[in-house]
């Protein structure tokens, strides 16, 4: 059985919020949290060294799977202060608030899975039921079904991100390394449509897009989406493909997305599998 050590890197998380989710998680995996997780200061899941020092905590710990109870903000607060080198290689999991942790992590050499969090476990129960089965195997390798356009394939390498986190990692030591095979998936949640706009324009003139073979966007909740015709706009600027009827973001149905993970889309189907080389 494999064991999850439960973390707090951003907002708090009454234990109520989530008790089902962890009482699901511990039918297949063993599952260990501190005692003081569920800690409050301001918003945050406790202070800024009580946070850093569960997240080293669980790094350098004998468990498989690290997985962030809940997102909101905060893992930017601390991620200076984490030693991904530490212990045996991991996977972590979750999305939103710790893409920051999560794609760090990966350039360090750990595994990330894109997906929901017990705090989201009422509103994706797919995707977190999906997230589980990855997690309990052998790797992260995923299928699904997708038919984008037909006689169209393309292979890449996937990186998937929350869209204002990624904006934000932009000139520091966090930045997420990208290839020319880069594959992008960027989802974001309650954002105004220009400010979509704004953070999408941000990553082209930074030359960030111009590194992508393609781009998947999820956008949930888009507030005022009169204002700014998003995918229009990206592909006055983008060339390549672009999509949008892949659902792993903030939505319900949250499918997850192995991070690193080489990428096929076919007419049929989107398929994750590990590169040969990991």
């Amino acid at each position: 059985m494999k064991r999850i050590f439960l973390v707090a890197p951003s907002f708090a998380c009454s234990h109520e919020r989530i008790e089902k989710a962890i009482s699901f998680l511990g039918k297949n995996f063993s599952v260990e949290f501190r005692k003081d997780i569920f800690s409050e200061d301001e918003a945050f899941a406790g202070s800024v060294e009580r946070r850093a020092d569960e997240m080293n905590e669980a790094l350098a710990s004998g468990s498989d799977i690290i997985w962030a109870i809940r997102g909101g903000y905060g893992a930017s607060q601390i991620i200076r202060k984490i030693r991904f080198g530490k212990g045996k290689k991991k996977i972590l999991a979750g999305f939103s608030d710790f893409t920051v942790i999560g794609a760090a992590a990966a350039d360090a050499g750990h595994d990330f899975l894109y997906c929901p969090m017990p705090y989201t476990y009422g509103k994706q129960r797919i995707g977190f039921d999906i997230a589980c089965a990855l997690l309990s195997g052998n790797d992260l390798g995923a299928s699904y079904a997708f038919g984008p356009e037909p006689g169209r394939k393309i292979t890449g390498t996937a990186k998937v991100f929350c869209l204002s986190l990624l904006v934000n990692l932009i000139g520091t030591p966090y930045m997420p390394s990208l290839t020319p095979d880069t594959v992008l998936f960027l989802e974001d949640v309650k954002e105004k449509a220009y400010a979509l706009d704004r953070y999408i324009m941000h990553l082209f003139n930074a030359g960030v897009l111009g590194k992508a073979r393609a781009v998947f966007l999820d956008f949930t909740g888009v507030l005022k989406p009169e204002q700014v015709d998003i995918i229009k706009s990206l592909r006055r600027v983008y060339r390549r493909p672009v999509f949008t009827s892949f659902p792993f973001g903030h939505c319900h149905e949250a499918l997850p997305v192995p991070y690193g993970y080489k990428v096929i889309i076919d007419e049929k189907n989107i398929t994750f599998t590990r590169h040969s080389h990991s």
